[in-house]
C-alpha cells in the first residue's frame, strides 16, 4: 500500500480577501481564520493524485458564531458540494468574528 500525502494549502492572497479584516485586540487575524477553516477539510478521495483543484469559499458567521456558507466557487461542483458539507455545521471557535460579515478565502486542493 503506498502513502499518499493530502494536503490542503491556503493561498495567502490578500487581493481575494478584501472582506477580511485583521482585529485588533484579543481576536484573531485574518491568516487564523484561513487557517481554522482549512483546518475542517480534507482532500476528497475522488480528486486524483497530482490533480489541483482551486475553490473560493465565501461565508459568513451566524448569530451563534456558526460558519454559513453563502457560495463556492470554483471549476469543480463535486469538489465544492464536497467543501460546503465539510464546512457547513463544522465546530469552530469563531466567536471572536463579526457576525454577519461576509468573507471569503481561496483554497487549493492537491492530492500528492
Amino acid at each position: 500500500m503506498t502513502l499518499i500525502t493530502s494536503i490542503i494549502t491556503v493561498a495567502l492572497m490578500t487581493a481575494s480577501l478584501s472582506n477580511v479584516t485583521t482585529l485588533s485586540g484579543e481576536n484573531r487575524s485574518k491568516v487564523e481564520i484561513q487557517q481554522e477553516v482549512v483546518n475542517h477539510l480534507s482532500v476528497p478521495d475522488f480528486c486524483r493524485e497530482g490533480d489541483k483543484h482551486y475553490v473560493a469559499v465565501r461565508f459568513r458567521i451566524n448569530e451563534e458564531g456558526k460558519l454559513q456558507v453563502l457560495e463556492v466557487s470554483g471549476s469543480d461542483q463535486k469538489l465544492g458540494d464536497y467543501v460546503k458539507k465539510q464546512l457547513e455545521g463544522a465546530s469552530m471557535d469563531l466567536s471572536d468574528y463579526e457576525t454577519g460579515t461576509s468573507y471569503m478565502i481561496p483554497i487549493r486542493f492537491q492530492k500528492l
